[in-house]
């Protein structure tokens, strides 16, 4: 079993080149952004096979956090490494005192609109222009 686990610094080739394969339409990340964005790892043999990461933003509710990418190599895809991706950021959020959770999904991505849905997100507007595919419906629920 893979435990999800913070980012090393010599494995930010391997997330840029993952951010790369499984959104081959997106730009790519800037240097250093997924230091800046916390960011979580699956490693398989010495080789980051997922991740996904966040930030945080000062409300007058509380601490929102924004939920960035959650991505999975093909190859490794239908093994849960995403759903566990997901639950793991979630339990640091909320340890981390985070009021509100934020996500962004396209509409077509069925895999992260169902994972949203089942922990309970709710579907908000629609932003045009969200990612560089398209539109993408705000997400959003209490911590």
């Amino acid at each position: 079993s893979l435990t999800p686990r913070p980012m090393r610094p010599d494995e930010e080739p391997q997330a840029h080149a993952l951010h790369r394969r499984c959104h081959p339409d997106f730009p790519p990340r800037p240097s250093r952004w997924f230091f800046a964005h916390p960011t979580l790892v699956l490693a398989f043999r010495g080789r980051v096979i997922g991740l996904t990461s966040f930030t945080l933003s000062p409300m007058p509710e509380g601490y929102f956090a924004y939920l960035m990418d959650t991505m999975v190599h093909p190859d490794h895809q239908g093994c849960g490494y995403g759903n566990q991706l997901f639950d793991a950021r979630e339990a640091l959020i909320v340890s981390l005192g985070a009021a509100k959770l934020v996500g962004l999904a396209a509409p077509a991505n069925d895999r992260m609109n169902r994972m949203l849905a089942r922990r309970g997100y709710i579907a908000g507007h629609t932003i045009p222009s969200a990612f560089p595919t398209g539109e993408g419906v705000l997400w959003m629920r209490s911590a």
